[in-house]
């Protein structure tokens, strides 16, 4: 084994509590922080699915298994699923992306 010696090039300096790093938050437009943007961008997400897909409600998973097994017709869906219903679907190859949660939805 070769011992770590650390040459006088290979020297790294250390942040320490007298010289604290700057913090630096980048913006895209005048006054939105990426957050603000990634939320805005969520609410697109969700908008743009509801538009285009059929609300199936607390029946999603039962939907989707008849979608996936060719039982029903071929479309997009979205509605409620409990975290078990989401576990099966999951373990049976169904494929499902869950919709954002968004400030507005914890009032």
């Amino acid at each position: 084994m070769t011992p770590n010696v650390s040459a006088r090039q290979n020297k790294r300096e250390t942040p320490t509590a007298a010289s604290p790093q700057p913090k630096t938050v980048t913006t895209s437009v005048e006054g939105e922080t990426p957050q603000t943007e990634a939320i805005e961008m969520m609410r697109k997400l969700r908008d743009f699915v509801k538009e285009n897909s059929e609300y199936v409600g607390p029946k999603f998973a039962e939907e989707a298994r008849k979608i996936h097994y060719e039982e029903a017709e071929t479309r997009s869906i979205y509605g409620e699923a409990s975290g078990d219903e989401l576990t099966d679907l999951h373990d049976e190859g169904i494929g499902f992306y869950p919709l954002p949660v968004l400030p507005e939805d914890h009032k």
